[in-house]
């Protein structure tokens, strides 16, 4: 009986010890010491009890739409480092949403500032964080 038990103990962990990250994805694993590690799409082996899946990290763009000040812009973006990108991952949107606002201000203020130069600016700003805005269009156009 305690053989059995102990069987379908090593099964259970084994059956948790294996992570089948899709394409397109990664996971972020935070380890008890307060590490990090990486699993990019493929089949790996995880330590259950040690390790936990912190951050699911889509690598395929993403939409972000905007209004502001009676001008709409579309926001196309992805992560590119998810390293990099896992501090922020879940604020990413928000971040971007905010800055290019303040950007979107004052493309309506200088009239010389083009949809372009927003993406310019966004991509210095977080492309150190992992992020990078790929296009960035007006829906009307």
């Amino acid at each position: 009986m305690v053989l059995i038990a102990l069987l379908s103990l090593a099964l259970l962990l084994i059956a948790f010890s294996v992570k089948h990250i899709p394409e397109g994805m990664a996971y972020t694993l935070q380890r008890a010491n307060g590490r990090a590690r990486l699993l990019r799409e493929g089949t790996h082996l995880v330590f259950p009890l040690v390790e936990r899946v912190r951050h699911k990290i889509s690598l395929t763009g993403r939409i972000l739409e905007l209004q502001s000040e009676g001008q709409a812009v579309r926001l196309y973006w992805q992560v590119i480092d998810p390293i990099q990108a896992d501090g922020l991952i879940e604020q990413a949107e928000s971040l971007l949403r905010n800055e290019a606002r303040g950007l979107l201000g004052a493309v309506d203020k200088t009239p010389t500032v083009s949809l372009e130069d927003l993406k310019i600016a966004l991509n210095a700003r977080y492309i150190e964080c992992g992020l990078r805005v790929i296009r960035v269009e007006s829906p009307a156009d």
